[in-house]
């Protein structure tokens, strides 16, 4: 059984010229997985047979820099190789820029969908398909206290990872696909996607592969009250968004203009309240223990970095 904690060494005898050349930060819900089983398939690109390896998350703080090389370590002969982890685009600053002191060459990229959809969708896949139970909604501030907790709320807050991953490797450095553009046009977004992992093979999938989806939770029909909740929580960054990516989440935009319109004083009172005195309590332990973790992340990377650049 190998160590691990403050017993594993950082680093041994990995071979340290087969770093990851690509890593997907994003988004949870947003078809990861489908871009993982397809990435699996291309025979110029190696990407870790376990998706999620959380080691920018909290695995640094448990594994060593080995470990994490491992995942890579029969890539010699691909042209790209590297791993897709949801949650980094939930890190904070300080450890994209330690990524960043890490593997500098990186080439980023990011899947979002419609925040109110992701939320939702993560939701019933929470209760439902890992859950193995029934989505219970009543009463509706169980739901909306849910909708608070910041684990739940930062996947879906694509401006500041842009913000945080393009500040630490540069303004563009992260490609950017939404759902929509991968259900209408696969193809297309493969093709960009393995140009900008360094691959021009012209290899493509096959169309089973292509229309295939790796991970559902169902179809669940979302509450009015939801929606609107959900609107109303994520226009603003929203807006942000689409300024950014130069109008191609417009339509994200109307959509949520249009429900969170529908308000009335008594929805307001509600959000108000859930948003800055129902969830306080779960804020503050979320932001208690996610400090002390990250802490512990920071450290372990800061090592990392020393030995890595003093081979």
């Amino acid at each position: 059984m190998e160590p691990t904690g403050s017993d594993t060494p950082r680093m041994t005898s990995v071979n340290r010229k087969l770093v990851p050349t690509f890593i997907g930060i994003g988004g949870q819900r947003c078809r990861s997985s489908w871009i993982h089983k397809i990435l699996s398939e291309h025979p110029d690109i190696y990407v870790s047979p376990l998706k999620e390896l959380q080691y920018f998350t909290w695995r640094a703080g448990q594994e060593s820099l080995d470990w994490y090389l491992k995942n890579f370590e029969q890539s010699a002969e691909y042209t790209a190789r590297g791993e897709i982890t949801p949650t980094y685009s939930m890190v904070s600053r300080a450890v994209v820029d330690r990524v960043a002191k890490l593997f500098p060459a990186l080439r980023l990229f990011m899947t979002i969908r419609n925040p109110v959809d992701r939320a939702w969708s993560y939701f019933v896949l929470k209760k439902t398909v890992l859950g193995h139970g029934r989505i219970r909604l009543s009463p509706a501030v169980h739901f909306f206290l849910w909708l608070e907790r910041k684990r739940v709320r930062l996947p879906s807050d694509y401006v500041r990872a842009l913000d945080h991953w393009e500040g630490a490797f540069g303004t563009g450095s992260v490609r950017v696909w939404t759902f929509e553009e991968m259900a209408s046009t696969p193809e297309q977004v493969l093709c960009e996607l393995f140009e900008h992992l360094g691959v021009t093979s012209g290899w493509l999938p096959s169309s089973h592969l292509i229309q295939k989806r790796v991970l559902s939770s169902g179809s669940q029909p979302m509450p009015p009250v939801c929606r609107w909740y959900l609107s109303r929580q994520y226009l603003p960054m929203v807006r942000q968004l689409n300024y950014r990516l130069n109008g191609r989440v417009a339509e994200w935009v109307s959509d949520l203009e249009s429900w969170a319109s529908d308000t009335s004083l008594a929805r307001e009172f509600a959000w108000l309240a859930n948003r800055y005195v129902l969830s306080l309590p779960e804020r503050l332990v979320y932001s208690i223990h996610q400090s002390s973790r990250e802490r512990r992340t920071r450290k372990a990377l800061d090592e990392d970095i020393k030995r890595l650049h003093s081979q």
